[in-house]
């Protein structure tokens, strides 16, 4: 398994960081990074230019899954995916609302959910 890996959500669609933080990412979350450690698990910091929120998951050959929770408290939420063969697919779900996801091998992916 590939150490970095982009996790994206539908352009204008996205995670709900405005939970964590109102206006702080209109649309939602488009993409992050996760880096994988020892037995593909990972604990990042995902911000859009300030820090909002703590993502602590794992990855295996066949799932994807990982806790959000808002630094300041004020939400927290899952994200679930399931290989499909050429990617993790599934869904993120913050502050009550749930957006489709994907998880692909690789650094930032700037399309999002485009193609």
């Amino acid at each position: 398994i590939s150490a970095l890996w982009s996790v994206s959500f539908p352009a204008g669609a996205g995670l709900n960081a405005n939970a964590c933080v109102p206006d702080i990412a209109p649309g939602g979350l488009c993409s992050q990074v996760v880096q994988l450690r020892t037995l593909g698990q990972f604990e990042e910091i995902w911000s859009p230019g300030t820090p909002v929120m703590r993502v602590n998951g794992v990855m295996t050959a066949t799932q994807f899954s990982a806790t959000v929770t808002c630094l300041n408290g004020a939400a927290s939420g899952t994200l679930q995916a399931t290989w499909n063969g050429e990617r993790y697919v599934g869904t993120g779900t913050l502050g009550g609302s749930t957006s489709s996801m994907r998880v692909t091998p690789g650094n930032y992916d700037p399309d999002c959910l485009t193609r």
